[in-house]
């Protein structure tokens, strides 16, 4: 599970309010995902993990 001093860390001890309103969406969105992975017992973890997949490539892309 990710911790906002983790976040902090990879986006390399950026402070959180430098980020872009895309970039904090973004976090709050794939954060949403894993949560929702972890928590929900009739999604399979090819479906979380695809989830988490389509999100980052569709992030890079835009």
């Amino acid at each position: 599970m990710f911790y906002p001093i983790d976040i902090t860390r990879l986006l390399g001890k950026q402070q959180l309010s430098q980020l872009t309103f895309f970039n904090y969406i973004t976090g709050i969105t794939f954060g949403n995902i894993a949560a929702e992975l972890a928590s929900d017992k009739e999604l399979t973890t090819m479906e979380g993990l695809g989830s988490l997949i389509l999100w980052t490539g569709l992030t890079i892309l835009v």
